[in-house]
């Protein structure tokens, strides 16, 4: 993780637009923006950008899965719906259901 490596505090990832924040031991951020009545879970973060952003149903959601995230034992935050980064889909957070791209339409 920590892409970049570049130290930052939390006001500083909070003056950048996220409502919620939360660094891990390595110095990794994660960060939740409201993204209109969704949620947004950006994943390792760092002023460049991020490794993978992952939507949930709402705020509330993505904030859970990123206390919920333990790197000793995840490889990435669950629950989410969509990674907006790699267009993986997960219908209803199941990640045994992931497809990538837009669902077949039944």
């Amino acid at each position: 993780m920590n892409r970049v490596g570049m130290d930052m505090t939390e006001s500083e990832v909070l003056d950048m637009g996220y409502q919620y924040a939360r660094q891990l031991e390595d110095g990794t951020w994660l960060a939740v923006a409201q993204m209109f009545t969704n949620g947004r879970l950006y994943f390792d973060l760092d002023r460049a950008g991020c490794e993978a952003a992952y939507c949930y149903r709402n705020a509330a959601e993505a904030v859970a899965a990123m206390m919920a995230f333990d790197p000793s034992v995840d490889v990435e935050p669950q629950g989410w719906h969509k990674c907006a980064t790699d267009n993986r889909i997960r219908p209803d957070g199941d990640a045994s259901r992931e497809t990538i791209g837009y669902p077949p339409v039944t």
